[in-house]
């Protein structure tokens, strides 16, 4: 059996006919149509995107119309947290100062001793603890001046003791440092 075109009855023509359009214009969009619709949204996120940071930069350059102002800031920055919370402990540089606002506020370090290095998440934590002896407003004058020293340390603990119109106070002092310390094995005693 075979098929014969012109043998058909117009009305299946038609929609033959119909059916072939349905299918080319199918082809067409999943063919050729879908993929550029595709790309195009591609294109539009992307542009989005570009006009979010080109608005940001153009945000960031009204705000500082001044680079080289704005590098030497960001710098005083950098310098005080570096101040704030150095890569090296250097608790000795902190004791001195420690020691200097003690003598200035009129108070009597008597006792200083340091406690084990704790490594937190990415900075380390030593405590220090600290007697002290004084007058009442001496010792508050001390406190408030330890606070504003220029590394950040925390007063974790206070006890006082009050003996003749002096004050005892043992703080204890959490001084803090970036960065971890490597753990060390402890030093064998020398043979015999």
């Amino acid at each position: 059996m075979s098929f014969d075109l012109y043998a058909l009855q117009l009305k299946y023509k038609n929609y033959l006919f119909l059916v072939l359009i349905v299918f080319i214009l199918w082809a067409f969009y999943f063919i050729i149509l879908s993929p550029k619709i595709q790309r195009m949204s591609a294109l539009e996120n992307e542009l989005q995107f570009e006009q979010q940071q080109v608005a940001m930069i153009e945000t960031f350059a009204l705000a500082h119309p001044n680079s080289d102002e704005y590098v030497s800031e960001v710098n005083r920055g950098a310098t005080l947290v570096d101040q704030l919370l150095p890569n090296q402990p250097d608790v000795s540089a902190y004791l001195f100062q420690l020691n200097k606002v003690a003598y200035d506020c009129q108070v009597q370090v008597s006792h200083i001793k340091l406690g084990t290095v704790l490594n937190k998440n990415g900075y380390r934590e030593i405590p220090i603890e600290i007697i002290i002896k004084g007058p009442y407003f001496q010792t508050l004058k001390f406190l408030d001046k330890i606070e504003n020293l220029p590394r950040f340390a925390m007063v974790t603990n206070i006890t006082t003791q009050s003996q003749q119109n002096i004050l005892e106070s043992k703080l204890t002092i959490s001084l803090y440092s970036y960065g971890v310390t490597a753990n060390f094995n402890a030093a064998e005693p020398a043979k015999k």
